[in-house]
């Protein structure tokens, strides 16, 4: 693999510059000074960031986009050997890097590198964590899945030697990376067009999670119910988060969340810490009095889920130096990411928001969500992801959409898949839903569920379009953020 000289400044090229994470790395390389071009299918906001950072962005993918001066080029997963750049890079004699290992290139040149992982939450729990460094002036590098309004950007820039990096399990990408310390949100079956089963998904996460040294930390899930298959297998140290359902004064999670209360679908709680996590908070960070109880904690974000994030937000951050007040501050003040739980405003009475979430999991959280904050119905118009996560997730997602009050189904998003006729699509989707009780309706364009939307709905109506294919479109036409 080649080895990339970061002292040394030059050229490069992404190959499918438009993603979340590449765009996040090309910013990085343009504020190192390097030069940075890069190609993708479809010009985007990302693009238009890095256009305007001074990348040289090319739409659509073209041998002739591929320079002689070229010292490397990085190439998404999606990018594959019969690539017209990929093959002009080959003849060209230019070295080529996936996404992931060349992100784990950049992790090697910062000392604490702090790796968030799990099916689900790791864009709002990475987030949170680098915002919590920040409140607490350790002046973090950080990579997240999403845009944070606080960066209003998917990556912050740094002065210091500490990078917090959302971890996504998918192709084992994490696996080419270098964390000190990591944590582990939760393990669900997710990705089946990749991984065998949910044993071979643990094992995925396991060899994550051994590739943190003995002296770094894993923070991961209690409530796991292979948590014995972590804790057999790890030499660095171990600490589980979780909210307690009682108020006994031994702790049951080293980092530990007690008597919660709502209000308005925003939580508060107790925030509690083991003696174990005291001990070794108090070996590698300057920090001033710990105790078991830290304090009580109030979040800015939506949903009981959110206080799980909070928590591992909190812990590593304490572990990295941040007191707990400026955490506290911190957690006060975010307000999320774009796509997670985004209010996208209102057109009359009908309140519309917009969600990432494409496993059933996330969707629950966020119906639960959506019926705190209205006082009408609460209607999903729902866009799967790929055809495999449609299928072996189908009886998961009708459970969860029928909870909704109301469902609108919108056309498989495929990413990288082909169409298969032997698998359930969405139709049959929205059919399964309607048996199951719940009303809902199926249309192929975005331009027939805008027109349903607005002859159909009644007042107070909460909308949210949900995926993360680009069903965040419906929201955004009817609003008139964009033209239909």
């Amino acid at each position: 693999m080649y080895t990339v000289d970061f002292n040394k400044k030059g050229h490069i090229y992404f190959i499918g510059i438009g993603g979340v994470s590449m765009c996040s790395l090309a910013e990085v390389m343009i504020k190192k000074g390097f030069k940075v071009s890069g190609s993708d299918r479809e010009l985007s906001a990302n693009t238009d960031r890095l256009e305007k950072l001074g990348a040289t962005i090319y739409q659509g993918q073209k041998a002739a986009n591929i320079s002689d001066d070229l010292i490397f080029a990085v190439r998404t997963a999606a990018v594959h050997p019969d690539n017209k750049e990929y093959i002009a890079c080959e003849e060209k004699h230019i070295p080529i890097l996936t996404r992931a290992e060349f992100f784990g290139q950049i992790m090697s040149d910062y000392k604490k590198v702090a790796c968030v992982a799990g099916t689900h939450g790791k864009t709002t729990s990475s987030s949170m964590l680098a915002l919590v460094l920040k409140e607490a002036n350790l002046d973090p590098t950080a990579f997240i899945g999403g845009i944070v309004n606080e960066f209003g950007s998917t990556c912050r820039i740094g002065s210091t030697d500490m990078m917090v990096a959302e971890a996504c399990e998918y192709t084992n990408s994490y696996h080419s990376f270098h964390p000190t310390d990591a944590v582990i949100l939760n393990i669900e079956a997710d990705h089946l067009d990749f991984f065998k089963d949910l044993d071979d998904i643990y094992d995925s996460f396991l060899t994550f999670a051994k590739l943190v040294p003995e002296n770094g930390n894993v923070i991961i899930n209690g409530d796991d119910e292979r948590l014995n298959f972590f804790k057999e297998n790890l030499k660095c140290d171990f600490f589980t988060f979780g909210i307690a359902n009682d108020n006994k004064e031994e702790n049951k999670y080293d980092l530990e969340a007690r008597n919660l209360s709502e209000q308005g679908g925003i939580f508060s709680f107790d925030f509690y810490i083991s003696d174990k996590f005291i001990a070794k908070a108090q070996k590698c960070a300057s920090l001033s009095t710990l105790k078991k109880f830290m304090g009580r904690v109030t979040l800015g974000v939506l949903g009981k889920h959110n206080v799980s994030n909070a928590l591992t937000a909190l812990g590593l951050g304490m572990l990295y130096g941040a007191e707990f007040e400026a955490g506290k501050e911190a957690l006060r003040k975010y307000h999320g990411t774009k796509r997670r739980f985004e209010y996208k405003g209102s057109v009359g009475s009908i309140h519309l928001y917009d969600d990432f979430g494409h496993h059933p999991t996330e969707i629950d959280v966020t119906i639960e969500s959506g019926k705190k904050v209205t006082k009408g119905r609460c209607i999903i118009v729902f866009q799967p992801y790929t055809y495999t996560r449609t299928n072996a997730l189908f009886d998961d997602f009708v459970k969860i959409l029928s909870k909704a009050d109301k469902c609108i189904i919108c056309d498989t998003f495929p990413a990288r898949e082909e169409k298969d006729l032997e698998i359930r699509t969405a139709e049959e989707l929205n059919d399964a839903i309607n048996e199951a009780g719940t009303e809902s309706c199926y249309f192929n364009t975005k331009e027939e569920i805008v027109d349903y939307i607005l002859t159909n709905s009644e007042p107070e109506d909460l909308l949210i379009t949900m995926g993360c294919g680009d069903i965040h479109m419906v929201a955004e036409m009817l609003v008139g953020d964009i033209s239909e």
